[in-house]
């Protein structure tokens, strides 16, 4: 069946030159750095104009652009400029602060999108926090990519270190030093935060700045999947075992309670709004007939299943509802609550090489629940086309959809943008 009431909305055409795709994380807002003749790698460093599109929309020419990034929704977005030789931080067309240098590291901005944090300096001087122009502190060296405001944009964290330990700043307050530590995860209503550490051979996760118990398994380990409910009353993580031969062992700690042994791993741990939990899981190659065994462990249950991508579960907001990414021979679709829907020649709505795509993305874009519970959506391909899957239905064809999946707006909404040929479109779809 397909979606006849989709409403598309035309953005414009896509630049000839592009570098540098970033798409908001709903998906439905896209930016890239154009320039007036070839583009190279390295935009602050080049002769030539450059500027900023959104949506298909140009901003000011410069001499260059360096970072940027989209608010969480969409409506707000920040990035940095080259004037001669100085840089300048813009929010939202609006200089913010003036530097003479800010890294290639992405803005952090905050939900609302009153402030933006980035970093700023070189060489032995070190590196800088700024929100705003204002600078807050200065490491040795800043985790790239580290820097977060916590969901309600009050928290700010990064990874730095001063000396040879790495340690994680929240607030401005320093934690304890590690030998590597690993990105922040803020609940809900950022009351409490955690991130996984490395510490000789060992390794734990760290909740408030307060370490839990290590965890050894054989020769390294690593903590993954760290995960909170949304009030932050529940809190869990994944420890993953890697030995000599490259197959893992692992298990699920919820509430600091350790669950069962699987001998090749535990993955992929998601909380819903209500407090359910689940993740995969893989036991040995000794049953049946010396395949594996793969879970899905929904609230301490096993579910088995024939056969799963570890990236892909979604746990619906109710917690009554999981779905995840499978596959047979070249065949790949989804699994709804254990039942196989269409089947399509691939799951994700960006190709490597295509136009949207600013990183390379394979089968791994797990499908979406609408805030409700009631909606499932995703996007899948056939010969040349991709669509929107809502609830079973198919949207038009494309030839991308941006961020590999559509998303649900606040009002309950599917949307998503789209490209055929160097056309931008924006789509929204009612669920009934």
């Amino acid at each position: 069946m397909v979606l006849t009431d989709a409403t598309e909305n035309y953005l414009g055409r896509l630049h000839d030159k592009r570098l540098h795709l970033t798409l908001s994380k709903d998906g439905c807002h896209l930016a890239y750095v154009a320039g007036t003749r070839g583009i190279l790698r390295r935009v602050l460093r080049l002769d030539y104009k450059v500027f900023m599109v959104m949506d298909s929309k140009s901003r000011p020419i410069f001499d260059g652009v360096g970072s940027f990034s989209f608010t969480p929704d969409g409506a707000h977005f920040g990035y940095s400029v080259r004037k001669g030789n100085r840089t300048v931080a813009i929010l939202d067309d609006r200089p913010v602060g003036e530097h003479g240098l800010i890294t290639d590291n992405p803005f952090a901005l905050d939900r609302d999108g009153h402030k933006a944090a980035y970093l700023v300096g070189e060489g032995k001087e070190g590196l800088a926090v700024c929100v705003n122009g204002r600078e807050l502190r200065r490491h040795k060296a800043i985790g790239a990519e580290s820097l977060l405001f916590s969901p309600d944009g009050g928290r700010l964290a990064y990874s730095a270190r001063d000396g040879e330990k790495w340690f994680v700043v929240v607030d401005g307050q320093a934690g304890p030093e590690f030998d590597a530590v690993g990105t922040v995860v803020f609940n809900g209503n950022a009351e409490h935060f955690a991130y996984p550490a490395w510490l000789g051979r060992n390794v734990l996760a760290v909740l408030d700045h307060c370490p839990s118990e290590p965890h050894r398994v054989d020769d390294t380990t690593r903590v993954d999947s760290v995960a909170f409910t949304p009030d932050g009353k529940r809190f869990g993580y994944t420890v993953l075992g890697f030995r000599g031969g490259g197959s893992t062992s692992g298990y699920a700690v919820v509430d600091g309670v350790k669950g069962p042994d699987y001998s090749n791993g535990a993955f992929s741990l998601v909380f819903s709004e209500s407090g359910s939990v689940a993740y995969v899981a893989c036991a040995s190659r000794d049953w049946p007939h010396g395949h594996d065994r793969h879970f899905v462990v929904m609230n301490g249950q096993e579910i088995p299943v024939e056969a799963i991508s570890i990236d892909s579960l979604a746990l619906s907001p109710d917690g009554r509802h999981y779905a995840y990414l499978s596959g047979k021979g070249h065949d790949r679709f989804v699994v709804l609550d254990g039942c196989a829907q269409e089947t399509f020649e691939w799951i994700g709505g960006l190709r490597s090489n295509g136009m949207l795509a600013p990183k390379k993305y394979g089968f791994e874009i797990p499908p979406v629940f609408s805030r409700d519970s009631k909606h499932l959506a995703y996007a899948a391909g056939k010969g040349t086309e991709v669509f929107a899957i809502l609830d079973g239905q198919r949207g038009p064809g494309y030839d991308e959809i941006a961020q590999g999946a559509p998303s649900f707006g606040t009002e309950g909404f599917m949307q998503y943008l789209a490209r055929r040929g160097r056309s931008l479109y924006r789509i929204q779809k009612s669920p009934k």
